[in-house]
């Protein structure tokens, strides 16, 4: 029997997705703000915590910076202190940010957090969230939705011929589709012995100047432009460097080891189903 599942930090865009989707399979929803939590969650409940300012919203100045920090930090702790001995099960995000530039390499749960300020943000938010409870650490890719998010830019300029290659192009790009992360979740919560970091990706990245050809190809758009990667490394604190030229290359072993069936598993698969 569905039952009932609190999401705090549900009003982005992950979060619509996924109120929608769970709402659809029989679970009652509930959506917190993060400044508006009770003492003590409700019992027999499943808790989602999504709450944290937006990675890529605005620059990295210092200010920002430490406000994608403490908006995952402090409310993390804040839930952890909140959650009811009964409760069924904790899911807390995270990104595949904690494994930092691994160039070509491929990356799993086993695998050691990276460097710089992205892994670092992820290392201590998945800490915040510890607790003895049922607990899994979704480790998410970047997530490819029809309207806004990662996908809604590259779009835009891809359909006025201003596509590019960023740097090099050969650094890998981990992705993942809405309606994948969406039933990944359902998944876990239906998977009673998966628990601790899952990592949330297609199991097919691709490296950045592939995901330009095949988005080129399905909006049928052929131009491209090269911007290099010193420009891209102006941008502050460095954002450019960490989320447009770090490479990973992430495999959802977890995902895929526990009987999970992609129904996107390939980008231009994906990518036909947002785009057209």
């Amino acid at each position: 029997m569905p039952s009932k599942i609190v999401i705090i930090g549900g009003s982005g865009l992950l979060g619509s997705h996924l109120k929608e989707f769970l709402s659809s399979e029989g679970y009652e929803i509930i959506s917190l703000h993060h400044n508006k939590l009770p003492p003590v969650l409700p019992d027999n409940a499943i808790i989602i915590n999504l709450a944290g300012a937006g990675i890529a919203k605005s620059f990295w100045t210092k200010s920002y910076k430490k406000k994608i920090l403490d908006s995952r930090i402090k409310t993390s702790e804040k839930i952890v202190k909140a959650l009811s001995p009964k409760t069924r099960l904790f899911i807390s995000a995270s990104g595949t940010g904690y494994y930092g530039d691994q160039g070509s390499e491929v990356v799993t749960e086993s695998s050691p957090a990276g460097i710089g300020f992205l892994a670092d943000v992820c290392q201590k938010w998945e800490s915040a969230n510890k607790t003895r409870l049922r607990h899994v650490i979704v480790r998410i890719a970047p997530v490819l939705t029809p309207k806004g998010g990662y996908l809604a830019p590259l779009k835009a300029t891809f359909k006025i011929c201003l596509g590019a290659l960023l740097g090099s192009g050969e650094q890998w790009q981990s992705w993942i589709h809405h309606v994948d992360l969406s039933r990944a979740f359902l998944h876990i919560i239906n998977t009673p012995y998966l628990s601790g970091p899952v990592i949330l990706a297609s199991p097919e990245p691709v490296r950045q100047k592939r995901f330009a050809e095949i988005l080129a190809k399905v909006l049928h758009r052929w131009r491209f432009i090269r911007i290099p990667a010193f420009i891209i490394r102006l941008l502050p604190g460095r954002m450019g460097q960490e989320l447009f030229l770090a490479s990973c290359r992430a495999e959802p072993q977890k995902l895929t080891d526990s009987g999970f069936c992609f129904l996107y598993p390939s980008l231009k698969q994906a990518l036909k189903s947002l785009c057209n």
